[in-house]
């Protein structure tokens, strides 16, 4: 097996499982409250470049907010356009 068929395995069974954990959010009625979160200011490289990642494997903002909660859904949103504009 290629390397990239392994990477995109992986992506591709982390949105699997995103999607499971969000469907069970559902089902149980859990919500994720994200004013209380402890903010952090500045993004470290490794989680910007997992983040980015994740974007690119078609994780929804929330979908990646909820996996890194020390960030805000703006910051990530931050991320993603940057990302998107090439800036990154």
């Amino acid at each position: 097996m290629r390397s990239t068929d392994v990477a995109e395995a992986i992506a591709n069974a982390e949105k699997d499982i995103m999607d499971i954990l969000e469907d069970l959010k559902v089902t149980l009625g859990v919500t994720v409250s994200i004013k209380s979160r402890n903010l952090k200011s500045n993004i470290e490289p490794a989680h910007k470049a997992k983040i980015i990642r994740l974007c690119n494997s078609g994780y929804s903002t929330h979908q990646i907010a909820e996996r890194y909660p020390q960030y805000t859904v703006m910051q990530i949103s931050a991320i993603k356009a940057h990302n998107t504009m090439g800036t990154y």
